[in-house]
């Protein structure tokens, strides 16, 4: 279970970046809505190059946590993880830390897909 874990951890860390990739060269056009204002309009575009910046930056914030979870039986010993009962609950919340961010970042990708054909 502790393998499989951490191999979920680190390919599920990996995922913003061939997401990123893939929607980059597929299917985004060169200007892709950034934000969103309170009215639902779109205020804000930028080049579909900075969602790839955003991949990295997410994928490495993954890799991190991945790490921490990978590492998580060290970290307790030396009394660095708080707030679970045992170095597995801590490798657990951080999968679950993994892919919320993976979901976050699909959502971000969908939503930007929504406005390529308007």
């Amino acid at each position: 279970m502790k393998i499989a874990l951490n191999v979920a951890m680190v390919v599920l860390g990996l995922v913003p970046l061939w997401l990123g990739a893939i929607a980059i060269a597929a299917f985004l056009p060169d200007t892709v809505p950034m934000h969103m204002g309170f009215d639902g309009v779109v205020d804000g575009w930028g080049s579909k190059t900075d969602d790839m910046l955003l991949a990295a930056l997410l994928t490495f914030a993954n890799i991190v946590v991945a790490l921490c979870g990978i590492f998580s039986e060290k970290l307790w010993s030396i009394g660095l993880v708080n707030g679970v009962r045992s170095p597995q609950a801590a490798r657990v919340v951080c999968l679950a830390a993994i892919v919320l961010v993976d979901a976050v970042f699909v959502g971000i990708l969908v939503w930007q897909m929504s406005y390529a054909g308007a």
